[in-house]
């Protein structure tokens, strides 16, 4: 299902579903921004604030795969208890790494939210955040080029496009 409008607000709650809305997007895309406004009573796991807390301001690949296992620690624990949770993070914008989520059953539904923001923009807007989460321009373009927007061929039980 495409659709522009929020996926919250048509995401039917059968008895034992778990939604799971992964935001897609480059740094700067507007990824936080769009989860203030629209999740204000589901957990949003942040690979930011994961980071954050578990390292202070240190980038490394190392790090990064720490965290991507936090990431997925929380979504399995947030399955298990039903609960839903929003994912902002850039971890699963490629298609490949997106295949953890599907691998939950049938009663955890995916709904993938895409903000589609031009090069430019998220360039702009990533040197206008807090200190700690700016990304070189080098980063955020290879984020951006590597971003694998979503398709009716994954198994999204929707798909929101923000521009």
């Amino acid at each position: 299902m495409l659709s522009w409008r929020n996926p919250v607000d048509f995401a039917k709650k059968e008895v034992g579903q778990v939604n799971i809305y992964l935001l897609l997007g480059s740094p700067g895309a507007g990824k936080s921004h769009y989860c203030s406004r629209n999740f204000t009573n589901v957990q949003v796991v942040s690979c930011d604030v994961i980071r954050e807390s578990m390292f202070g301001s240190i980038r490394s690949y190392e790090i990064r795969q720490k965290v991507l296992q936090e990431i997925k620690n929380i979504v399995s624990g947030k399955v298990a208890l039903r609960q839903d949770v929003v994912l902002d993070t850039t971890y699963f914008n490629e298609l490949e790494a997106r295949s953890f989520l599907f691998g939950f059953g049938g009663s955890v539904k995916v709904h993938a939210i895409y903000i589609a923001t031009s090069l430019s923009d998220c360039l702009e807007r990533n040197k206008m955040r807090a200190t700690e989460r700016v990304v070189s321009d080098e980063m955020v373009e290879m984020l951006y080029a590597r971003i694998s927007p979503p398709s009716d061929g994954e198994r999204f039980e929707s798909i929101t496009i923000v521009n």
